[in-house]
């Protein structure tokens, strides 16, 4: 579900509409469909991919602070697939089709984490494999990126 919806297949709408025409007419997968849109941990918002919507069930599902999806960086002109603003902490999620589809996209993915990085960032980056495979190890990492940076204090008027 979460692919079609980030390929444009389909709409959160579109799947609601289609739960309500098919209520109670002995419709196999109905209530499993409406079960799936009301865990969704995303909501309303679509991802950019199957993984990146991954990401944001793994951090919920093991009691980590839900991030912003898709927060804007002011000054990096970088739209970063999951922010912790107050911390300054990205977490992008590394498609292999996406980030290797050609020397050009590769270039610019490396300019725009230094520029990140200059801006005051901290940036953590997680595959497909790793969201899969090993959603523990993701989740602790992400908290101890939380618990080791501390959230800026306003400056103090004079």
């Amino acid at each position: 579900m979460e692919e079609w919806l980030a390929d444009r297949h389909v709409t959160i709408s579109q799947l609601r509409d289609a739960i309500t025409h098919h209520s109670g007419r002995g419709r196999r997968g109905v209530g499993v469909l409406r079960q799936v849109l009301a865990q969704r941990v995303l909501v309303d918002a679509v991802a950019d991919s199957g993984v990146e919507a991954l990401l944001a069930t793994v951090l919920v599902h093991r009691g980590v602070a839900p991030p912003t999806h898709h927060h804007l960086v002011d000054g990096v002109r970088a739209e970063l697939d999951y922010a912790y603003p107050a911390q300054r902490i990205a977490i992008e999620v590394d498609g292999y089709r996406v980030h290797l589809r050609s020397r050009e996209t590769f270039e610019h993915d490396r300019h725009r984490h230094n520029e990140l990085e200059i801006a005051g960032w901290r940036v953590l980056r997680f595959t497909s494999h790793a969201l899969h495979q090993h959603p523990d190890r993701v989740a602790d990492q992400v908290t101890r990126m939380l618990a080791n940076t501390p959230t800026p204090a306003s400056p103090t008027p004079f």
